[in-house]
């Protein structure tokens, strides 16, 4: 075996700044800095520590539903609006005022309602 170090491995420059963990979504992260928090998920020292949020849009009687889930907090929120077109932006300025309504997540409801379910003796 030889002492000398070894070489230094080469990475192709359009991968030099590339973050395996995180959405690559500047554009996002400078619009809607809430909604990329809650919905990336988070890394310490390789491990995941908080899972990634789920963000889903449907169409519901005339207007649109937005659901955002954090299973990991087992929360969830929900918001109407009319126009698809500024959906995110009034999501995230809804979050940052606080004025969602933030409900247990159904997968935390589900966990309790099997408790529930269980014969009584």
């Amino acid at each position: 075996m030889s002492n000398q170090p070894k070489p230094q491995r080469e990475v192709a420059d359009v991968l030099k700044d590339l973050r395996l963990t995180t959405v690559q979504d500047d554009d996002g992260l400078a619009l809607y800095p809430v909604l990329f928090d809650l919905l990336n998920p988070r890394y310490k020292d390789g491990k995941l520590t908080r899972l990634g949020g789920r963000l889903s849009i449907k169409a519901d009687s005339g207007v649109w539903r937005i659901s955002l889930e954090c299973p990991s907090e087992e929360v969830a929120c929900t918001l109407v609006v009319r126009s698809l077109h500024e959906c995110l932006g009034e999501l995230e300025v809804a979050i940052m005022q606080k004025t969602v309504f933030w409900d247990q997540s159904w997968s935390k409801r589900k966990k309790d309602l099997k408790a529930l379910a269980e014969p009584v003796q």
